[in-house]
C-alpha cells in the first residue's frame, strides 16, 4: 500500500509540473513569440534528474533565437520576487540575500515581506544594466537545495521566482568562546551558535560605520526576536531570548559596512 501511493503521488507531482514549453512562456511573457516558442520547446524535455527545470538550458535557447536579453541600455529598477510555500521565513530570506548577492546583485532593497503557514513572499528592488541570470541563479540555489519551479515575468523589469525550500540547508553556525573574537570580512550575515550564553556583545571596527541587523533564531531557524537599527553603532549589547540557539548578524543597509569584520563576546 505504501509502495502504491508513493508511486501515485511521484506521477501526481510530475502531471500537475509545468511543461517546458509552459516554462519559457512565462518567462517570456511575449503573446507575439508564441509561435516560436512552440517550435522550439514543445514536446521537448529540459529537466534535470530531480525533475526541476533546467533554466541554464532554458535560457540558453532563449538567449540564442533573440527571446530573452539580460542586458539593458542602462541602469533600470528592477523588481524581484520570490516566493514559497514550504520555507521557514529566516531561512527564506537568509539563502535569497546571499544568492543575489553571490549573483552580483549586491545592493538591492527589500520593499515586500508576507509571511504565513500557507505562502511566503519577499521581493526587493535593484538598479541594474542585467536581469537576472536564470541559469546561474539556478546554480547557485541548488547548492543550498532550493529549485526554481517557475519563472513569471510581470512587467517589463518585474520577475517572480517560485521557489520550493522542501530541502533547504544551510552552513555550520560559527562557534565563538566566551572570550573576544575576531571575525572575518562578511560576504554573508554571519550565522553564530549561541551555547546557551544569555548576554552578546558585538563590536564594530572603529573605521566601519555597523547599523545593526541582528535575528535570534530558535532550534529550527524560526525567528524567536530581531534588532535592527537605522542609527550607526559601534558596540551593541543584547539579552539573548531563552528559545534561541543561533542568530544572524549583519548590517541594514550593505555588508560593506563592516567590511572589517565585527568582534563577539558571548557572556
Amino acid at each position: 500500500m505504501v509502495r502504491i501511493i508513493f508511486i501515485f503521488a511521484f506521477f501526481l507531482s510530475n502531471a500537475l509540473a509545468l511543461s517546458t514549453l509552459e516554462l519559457a512562456r512565462n518567462l517570456v511573457a511575449n503573446p507575439a513569440a508564441e509561435a516560436k516558442l512552440k517550435l522550439l520547446f514543445e514536446g521537448k524535455n529540459y529537466t534535470d534528474h530531480l525533475g526541476y527545470p533546467r533554466w541554464d538550458e532554458i535560457s540558453t535557447v532563449l538567449k540564442t533565437n533573440s527571446l530573452l536579453n539580460l542586458t539593458l541600455n542602462e541602469p533600470t529598477s528592477l523588481e524581484l520576487s520570490f516566493t514559497s510555500t514550504n520555507s521557514q521565513a529566516v531561512l527564506f530570506i537568509k539563502i535569497i540575500n546571499d544568492s543575489l548577492s553571490e549573483a552580483g546583485f549586491v545592493h538591492f532593497i527589500p520593499t515586500n515581506f508576507k509571511f504565513s503557514k500557507e505562502r511566503n513572499i519577499y521581493t526587493v528592488k535593484v538598479d541594474s544594466r542585467y536581469l537576472l541570470d536564470p541559469g546561474l541563479f539556478r546554480q547557485i540555489l541548488n547548492k543550498n537545495l532550493v529549485y526554481i519551479t517557475n519563472i513569471k515575468k510581470k512587467a517589463n523589469f518585474a520577475y517572480e521566482y517560485e521557489l520550493d525550500f522542501g530541502g533547504a540547508n544551510y552552513n555550520p553556525p560559527i562557534f565563538v568562546g566566551t572570550k573576544k573574537t575576531k571575525l572575518k570580512r562578511p560576504h554573508k550575515d554571519y550565522m553564530l551558535s549561541l551555547q546557551n550564553a544569555r548576554n552578546i556583545y558585538i563590536e564594530a571596527d572603529t573605521n566601519d560605520k555597523w547599523f545593526p541587523r541582528i535575528l535570534f533564531l530558535d532550534k529550527n531557524l524560526n525567528l524567536v526576536e530581531s534588532i535592527h537599527s537605522t542609527e550607526q553603532k559601534n558596540n551593541l549589547s543584547a539579552s539573548i531570548p531563552k528559545e534561541a540557539q543561533y542568530v544572524l548578524i549583519g548590517d541594514n543597509f550593505n555588508l560593506d559596512n563592516i567590511r572589517r569584520g565585527l568582534s563577539v563576546e558571548l557572556r
